[in-house]
């Protein structure tokens, strides 16, 4: 073997011995908190970056049952950037510091993450111990019989052998074109694929009464136009009815469509800092006490976890919409999308035929989830915009990556983005908002 033949195997062996090394890139190893005056289980973010050439999974972190690690669940795509956040609970005071061992499927060797600080004192709202993110109080929700019947956008006749990807699991239609499954209320991504028809992708909402979802495919030999999904159910029109109590004159039912809003309420621990909770009772206040017989309103907080607190409540029943606001408060951590995820699912449940149909989020933060990357999300958001769901957010924090997600969000759903550095204007960009979502083409 010459010496150029080895130095040309060595250096490949290097450089391949080098590429499989390759991986999660953070950073930076160490998230210093400084001193904390009043600690209420802020997060230490930490950004990576997969410099590898493969897709790369994070498995379960090691780390001391003070600690918790919200980490992507989704598959990291190489030259993809992404984020994982570290929660720290105690009841003690002083300095502190934490080791996390990251460990990926690229690679045996564990990445070792430092959070550390100094609590001076402890926040009123904060959580001394790591909450159980897999247990709740709540009962399991109850699984209703859902129906799904696949048909011929063209002909109208059924469609067998369709094969349904709804989450993890895989069924095929019958010969008349059905399907029968048992399903929990929520949000599902439901795929369709059959020999001679255009696969079919929607995110669709599951309510307790929804009847049959009757799922329009596309032949082959046709151009791709909107794939269409309607509900056996019939839906009320709010135009059709003719015995309307025009009761604001400043929201007339002749110049503002009926409006069901979804509010998705951030109550982390974090909101209750520089009284954004408080001003975001006055916001809310103020859209209450404008809103009218014809118009409903759906409540829906989140932090650990979510909680409706109202739930498709006519607008002029203020005695029972005020008082539900006045509760509001900040406490626990934040997971959005689990919020989210209900927010559809009800405006679905309630939707108002020729209304406007809004779900509108209230947070300082970025919506953290470990089973969406914020491509799914915003696919989500796409999907329900589609079904006439629009979604619009109100933004309290500054930080710059948490306002531009924000500003993503409300682009995609077709809503408006307000930031909540405006002050008191909020009060009149919040009402403002939905009018310009509600009001008449023709006025």
């Amino acid at each position: 073997m010459t010496a150029k033949v080895f130095l040309c195997l060595l250096s490949s062996f290097i450089f391949l011995t080098a590429s499989s090394q390759r991986g999660f890139e953070f950073e930076t190893h160490t998230y210093d908190f400084g001193t904390v005056k009043s600690w209420d289980n802020p997060p230490a973010v930490f950004r990576f970056e997969n410099n590898s050439f493969d897709a790369q999974y994070i498995l379960s972190p090691k780390v001391s049952r003070n600690v918790y690690v919200d980490y992507p669940r989704n598959k990291i795509e190489s030259a993809e950037k992404s984020e994982l956040r570290i929660y720290f609970y105690t009841s003690q005071t002083g300095n502190f510091q934490e080791e996390i061992l990251i460990y990926t499927s690229g690679s045996h060797t564990p990445i070792k993450l430092t959070i550390k600080g100094n609590i001076k004192s402890l926040s009123d709202n904060a959580l001394t111990q790591c909450p159980d993110f897999n247990q709740t109080n709540k009962p399991e929700p109850k699984e209703n019989l859902v129906g799904i019947k696949f048909i011929n956008k063209l002909t109208k006749e059924p469609v067998s052998l369709v094969l349904a990807t709804l989450g993890r699991d895989k069924f095929y239609s019958q010969k008349n074109g059905e399907l029968n499954i048992k399903l929990s209320p929520g949000v599902y991504g439901l795929y369709a694929q059959a020999d001679g028809y255009h696969p079919f992708s929607e995110y669709i909402g599951i309510k307790s009464d929804i009847g049959t979802l009757v799922i329009e495919l596309i032949p082959a030999d046709q151009p791709i136009s909107k794939d269409t999904l309607y509900v056996e159910n019939p839906v009320i029109n709010v135009d059709t009815l003719t015995d309307i109590k025009d009761d604001n004159p400043l929201f007339s039912y002749r110049e503002y469509k009926a409006n069901h809003i979804v509010m998705l309420l951030d109550v982390s621990g974090s909101m209750k800092q520089r009284g954004k909770i408080d001003s975001l009772k006055i916001a809310i206040h103020t859209l209450a006490n404008q809103l009218r017989s014809v118009d409903r309103v759906t409540i829906i907080t989140f932090s650990s976890f979510t909680q409706d607190i109202l739930t498709n409540t006519p607008g002029d029943q203020k005695q029972r919409i005020l008082p539900e606001i006045d509760k509001l408060q900040g406490k626990g951590t934040t997971d959005g999308v689990l919020g989210i995820e209900k927010a559809y699912a009800q405006a679905i449940n309630y939707f108002i035929e020729g209304g406007n149909n809004q779900v509108i989020i209230a947070t300082d933060g970025i919506f953290n989830s470990p089973n969406y990357s914020e491509s799914q999300l915003l696919l989500m958001i796409r999907s329900f915009k589609n079904k006439g769901i629009k979604l619009s957010v109100i933004g309290f924090g500054k930080e710059k990556n948490a306002v531009g997600a924000m500003r993503k969000m409300s682009s995609e759903g077709g809503g408006n983005y307000i930031s909540f550095s405006e002050g008191n204007q909020v009060r009149e960009l919040l009402l403002q908002e939905i009018k310009q979502q509600s009001k008449r083409l023709n006025k």
